[in-house]
């Protein structure tokens, strides 16, 4: 890990809730103040009502947190006397993103001054464009993780979802040469009227798609099928994507909407997880799961999948 413990400990200082960080071999590297007069519920004596929440730091490091049923104290005041703000990890977060713009920018302003330099060397030049392509690769992370960890206030409004579909479909196929060559099975009604942000939902089906053409990148014969229908007392809109892509392993379908969970090693991670926040955000849900292969059943499950299928809810109309 790049991060020292000192900056994990200022870092671990700033949530109020009693907070450590393991490393890969599980012992703790690094607790905050409120961590230090805990019990754990792991510990003996723990409390039964305390609940730990677990994040995934990359490289086996892991961060839990202790969330009681009961309201903490702050660790400590300010020099005023005045309690410090409370502040919780989606914003603490959503802090550091946004701190990590100005030095991004930054970095790649230079690289462009430097690369209008016309006595620099071919070797330089070569090495510019490498840290230009990673830092805005870096600002396109920072981006998605900006709108996961707190996606901008939704408007709902009543749309057709069907039109906003072929829309967002006309736009990657104009974009993207994979695109143009997905063959299209639209098995949708004339319109599906649905009630939330028809931005925030448009960024939303452009993720489930780009991650849908993604997974057929390797099929020679890439097809994409739509299906959606209103449910049974016309509350709520179904939508599906099928793809004939590789489908998901176990472990994969379930970790399939994390941040930062990808098996493809130029994604972000995010598109999924950002998607579903969006969805969410307009009162309705998403679930993943694979298509089976009917053609061959005497296979075993392993060798059975044939694609997968994205539903998504979202309340109709009023």
């Amino acid at each position: 890990m790049s991060v020292t413990i000192a900056q994990f400990i200022t870092l671990l200082n700033l949530l109020p809730e009693p907070a450590r960080v393991y490393d890969v071999q599980g012992r703790v590297v690094a607790d905050n103040q409120a961590a230090r007069g805990a019990t754990w519920p792991d510990d003996n004596g723990g409390d039964g009502q305390a609940r730990v929440s677990t994040i995934e730091l990359g490289d086996g490091w892991y961060l839990r947190r202790l969330d009681s049923s009961e309201p903490l104290p702050l660790p400590h005041q300010a020099a005023s006397g005045l309690p410090l703000a409370r502040l919780d990890l989606h914003s603490l977060l959503g802090g550091i993103s946004h701190e990590l713009r100005n030095p991004m920018a930054a970095i790649l302003t230079a690289v462009s001054l430097l690369q209008d330099d016309a006595g620099i060397s071919e070797e330089s030049m070569m090495l510019l464009g490498v840290v230009r392509k990673e830092a805005r690769r870096m600002n396109q992370i920072l981006t998605e993780f900006s709108l996961y960890v707190k996606p901008p206030q939704p408007h709902p409004e009543n749309f057709d979802l069907v039109t906003l579909l072929h829309e967002s479909l006309e736009r990657l196929q104009s974009e993207s040469a994979l695109w143009q060559n997905v063959e299209m099975h639209d098995q949708l009604p004339s319109e599906l009227q649905v009630h939330a942000d028809s931005n925030q939902i448009q960024q939303a089906l452009l993720r489930i798609f780009e991650n849908a053409g993604e997974a057929m990148s390797k099929n020679p014969h890439p097809t994409l099928t739509l299906h959606g229908r209103a449910d049974s007392d016309a509350k709520r809109i179904i939508l599906c994507v099928e793809d004939n892509g590789a489908g998901f392993s176990s472990d994969d379908l379930q970790s399939a909407f994390l941040p930062f969970y990808s098996t493809k090693p130029q994604s972000t991670g995010l598109g999924l997880s950002t998607a579903q926040v969006a969805v969410q955000a307009a009162g309705g849900a998403l679930w993943l799961e694979n298509l089976s292969n009917r053609e061959s059943p005497a296979l075993d499950s392993e060798h059975t999948v044939s694609g997968a299928r994205l539903c998504c809810v979202l309340p109709a109309a009023k």
